[in-house]
């Protein structure tokens, strides 16, 4: 594994479309930024991110955020702002060491209570 110690990722204001796979493999990783790109959904795997503290997909075209974001349980902060969501998944509740969450800009209609 390349990048074994890597613990920042910024890869903001670029044109990805899709969140690689290939980002789960950094283990180490506690900051990303995915800010200002064109990325739609958040995939399952990218639960892998354990370790993850603080994730900034905010300003892309995502609607929907219940790809295993509910299972990344060490964020702390965590900035989905300028999306298009329009559901807040019940399962964001299991990130309970979250201390910010910046949900403005968004189409929120509905919040899962179950």
């Amino acid at each position: 594994v390349y990048l074994e110690k890597l613990e920042l990722l910024d890869i903001g204001n670029n044109e990805l479309e899709i969140i690689p796979e290939s980002i789960c493999e950094l283990e180490t990783l506690i900051e990303l930024n995915m800010e200002r790109n064109n990325i739609k959904e958040i995939p399952f795997y990218f639960c892998k991110l354990k370790k993850l503290k603080r994730l900034n997909l905010s300003k892309n075209y995502i609607k929907d955020i219940s790809g295993g974001l509910g299972m990344l349980t060490n964020i702390i902060t965590l900035d989905i702002s300028e999306n298009m969501i329009g559901i807040i998944p019940f399962d964001i509740t299991n990130i309970t060491r979250m201390e910010k969450i910046n949900l403005d800009h968004n189409q929120i209609k509905t919040i899962d209570e179950s």
